[in-house]
């Protein structure tokens, strides 16, 4: 008996020990208009130098924020769509491969050349624009129109370029492959409505929560439980204004040029690349429940969580954990 007690008490004396050598750092960045919160936990003597690790992933975002910053007369961005030909680094053509792709495949529900009349929209937060000008562009939303190499892009040049809803996707995908390089896989990713799980340190699966899809209401309707995983939502209460009672939001429909409102409330997408998650949660949404839930059943490795204005909710997958927060909707 006492042989027992001894090795009982050595072992918890070894996992205490051990454990008491692991910590969390978490690191907070703001780039992409977007708050940025990546968790890491890790034996102590791992993450010793962590000041290195986080120089590390300003080195990944900053370089990433400036090239993709419309905003900024220099970007590379705004040197793609002033030209007609443009000389591109590998994280440009990464990001706009990808979404040209999505958008032939979609039959053009998704359109990186959705620029002609975003850009537009930009211009004032609090207005719409002038409904004669968004139907004039959109004669230039065309991915088919882009000619793309590793190297080089050419377009028209009234054909702009927005891939705003894909470079969060790739940022967090490239912190993802530093961390792992590192072997820093306990870790978290949070950008916004971009989640991307590692490895949970005490092998327990992560648990995600979905935001509510209703303004100005940032509780959770839903969580699920996911490991090694991205999660991407999207929807209009993301951003958007309301001007003489009608509210304007951000996605935009590529035939109209106008906020899109169809039977969706948002669009959970899971899935192992935040790049793809992004994509598809956008043109899920431009498709609408029937057809978004065909799009999905159609990929591999992908799930979504489809919320609806009724306050249903749907999943293409039964065996998601998923669990219900908010009892005035209806998992169905």
């Amino acid at each position: 008996m006492k042989k027992i007690i001894i090795v009982i008490v050595s072992l918890i004396f070894i996992y205490l020990l051990y454990n008491s050598h692991i910590i969390t750092e978490q690191l907070n960045y703001y780039y992409f208009d977007t708050p940025i919160e990546i968790s890491i936990t890790d034996q102590k003597k791992n993450l010793k130098d962590i000041d290195q690790i986080d120089s590390d992933i300003q080195a990944i975002l900053s370089p990433l924020h400036q090239m993709f910053d419309y905003n900024n007369p220099d970007s590379l961005i705004n040197q793609v769509n002033q030209n007609k030909t443009t000389q591109i680094n590998q994280d440009f053509y990464n990001v706009l491969a990808p979404s040209i792709d999505a958008c032939k495949q979609s039959n053009e529900l998704y359109d990186p050349t959705i620029g002609a009349v975003s850009y537009i929209w930009k211009e004032d937060d609090n207005i719409p624009p002038d409904t004669s000008l968004i139907n004039n562009n959109l004669q230039y939303i065309d991915c088919q129109k882009i000619e793309l190499t590793k190297d080089t892009i050419t377009k028209p040049e009234n054909v702009q370029i927005d891939v705003n809803s894909a470079v969060k996707g790739y940022a967090t995908d490239q912190i993802t492959t530093y961390l792992r390089d590192q072997n820093l896989v306990n870790s978290t990713i949070n950008m916004g409505g971009n989640v991307a799980v590692l490895d949970s340190p005490d092998d327990d699966l992560y648990t995600v929560g979905i935001e509510s899809p209703e303004r100005n209401n940032n509780q959770p309707v839903a969580s699920l439980t996911i490991e090694n995983n991205s999660v991407v939502t999207t929807g209009p209460y993301e951003r958007g204004y309301t001007y003489q009672d009608t509210y304007y939001h951000h996605l935009l429909n590529t035939t109209t040029g106008q906020p899109e409102n169809n039977d969706l409330a948002s669009v959970t997408i899971i899935t192992e690349s935040s790049l793809e998650a992004d994509i598809i949660a956008t043109t899920c949404y431009l498709a609408g429940l029937s057809l978004a839930q065909t799009i999905v059943n159609e990929l591999d490795n992908t799930e979504a969580i489809f919320i609806t204005n009724d306050k249903e909710i749907y999943s293409t997958d039964t065996s998601i954990n998923l669990n219900v927060l908010d009892d005035r909707y209806t998992l169905v």
